[in-house]
């Protein structure tokens, strides 16, 4: 799964060995896929305020936002 957004600038996706996809963007050591990133909320619904946050040393954590601080893939 290659797209424009992630690709480097001969077009290969990001990634173990330019291998990767703009989902996984590494060898696939604990990944992060965004499963529901082209769903919408049904109507009056407000957006789920925990995060996942990957970290350097290999451990993931889930984070409370209460609040609602717009965060974005690969925030530092």
């Amino acid at each position: 799964m290659a797209c424009t957004s992630c690709s480097t600038k001969d077009g290969q996706p990001k990634g173990c060995k330019n291998n990767g996809t703009c989902g996984t963007d590494s060898c696939n050591k604990l990944t992060v896929f965004d499963w529901l990133s082209n769903m919408t909320l049904p109507n009056g619904e407000k957006p789920f305020n925990w995060v996942e946050v990957r970290f350097k040393n290999g451990r993931k954590e889930y984070y409370y936002n209460p609040e609602n601080i717009t965060l974005s893939i690969g925030d530092v």
